[in-house]
């Protein structure tokens, strides 16, 4: 079976806790992000193929419920719940992701989303999205 490898790929991973009933959990995952610390070893794909991270701030998720109002979005989006505006030049894909999973990791939901496939922002004119810094992204 042939591969494909991203030559030093890098992805930027937004983590949001919807409520402060999960302030512990948010305080440990902070913690081992700043410290470079794990409980399995991150990896992206197969196991050969082995992650580094690094903790980059920890930024307030600002609500925007923007209609008819066009923002470029810094992440993937939910095919279901944001309109896009597709610009020529650019390349989307499409995926299947799971959604969520019980104790077991059986997924329980999935969703499809659509990205650029070169990281670049994808125009968006209406949806839910989150300012976090100086980017606009959408969460799960």
């Amino acid at each position: 079976t042939p591969y494909e490898f991203v030559k030093e790929p890098k992805y930027r991973i937004y983590v949001r806790f919807k409520n402060s009933a999960l302030k512990k959990l948010y305080e440990k995952l902070k913690r081992f992000l700043e410290n470079h610390q794990t409980v399995y070893t991150p990896y992206l794909g197969i196991t050969e193929m082995i992650a580094n991270f690094k903790f980059i701030d920890d930024f307030p998720a600002v609500p925007l419920s923007i209609k008819d109002e066009i923002k470029d979005l810094h992440s993937v989006a939910r095919i279901d719940t944001i309109k896009i505006i597709p610009e020529e030049g650019k390349r989307y894909g499409r995926e299947t992701v799971p959604l969520y999973m019980d104790s077991d990791r059986k997924v329980l939901e999935y969703c499809n989303v659509v990205y650029e496939v070169n990281g670049k922002p994808i125009k968006i004119r209406s949806g839910t999205i989150y300012e976090v810094g100086d980017e606009y992204v959408s969460f799960l």
